[in-house]
């Protein structure tokens, strides 16, 4: 994602349009396909804090559920896995939690709840924006309608805080979402009872030969002074 100040400097853009995605569908299928995508990881980080947790799965799977928040989640799985794992599995676990799921659940939630709009002058683009940086901006035009006797449809913005997506930007992230969820799968693989204790360590060690994962690491033990 660009901002649009980068892109196209000067142009008329439309926002609140209830038929955004099918203006531009090659971004509006893959964006579907995205927030699709990561709730079928949400459902194997549930999984995985059941397998933690060797406890009655439903019971696990209905806490993991009622928990206010992702980041909840998230510290609820980082708090069993240090309770119930050696601390060089623990550390495999926290650098899948921070290279993968915080940064794709950050760009999940860009594409979930931010407002969208386009304009016909990027024939292949979406624009994407805060939805709070949108409401002041349509606070401002009524503030600035109501002490005018001139009316105008149009509302000056800052084009720095509006961002172009297309489908160049988000075939990456896909491939990227794919790459998640099969770390994720091996991950469940290293606690899966069911894998004898070489299958589960051969696993552990594809997992930390990933370059990411091994720098994730060794950036974690050196902000710990450790060697």
């Amino acid at each position: 994602m660009q901002p649009l100040s980068r892109v196209k400097p000067s142009c008329a853009t439309e926002w609140g349009s209830n038929s955004v995605m099918l203006k531009r569908p090659n971004v509006g299928i893959r964006t579907a396909q995205y927030i699709a995508e990561w709730s079928e990881i949400e459902s194997l980080l549930g999984l995985f804090l059941a397998m933690l947790l060797h406890a009655n799965q439903k019971a696990v799977l209905a806490i993991w559920s009622g928990l206010e928040n992702r980041s909840a989640q998230l510290r609820t799985i980082s708090s069993a896995a240090r309770a119930t794992l050696t601390e060089d599995h623990f550390h495999v676990v926290e650098a899948i939690m921070k290279i993968d799921i915080r940064s794709s659940m950050k760009y999940r939630d860009k594409l979930a709840h931010w407002s969208w709009g386009y304009s016909d002058q990027l024939e292949d683009a979406l624009l994407i924006r805060e939805p709070a940086d949108k409401l002041t901006n349509m606070t401002h035009f009524v503030n600035l309608q109501q002490s005018s006797q001139v009316l105008s449809r149009d509302i000056p913005i800052n084009f720095d805080t509006i961002y172009v997506i297309t489908q160049s930007d988000l075939d990456p992230a896909l491939t990227k979402l794919d790459t998640v969820q099969q770390r994720l799968l091996t991950l469940h693989g290293t606690i899966w009872e069911r894998n004898d204790t070489k299958v589960r360590a051969d696993l552990l060690n594809q997992l930390k030969e990933i370059p990411e994962i091994r720098a994730a690491i060794n950036n974690q033990a050196a902000s710990h002074g450790n060697p």
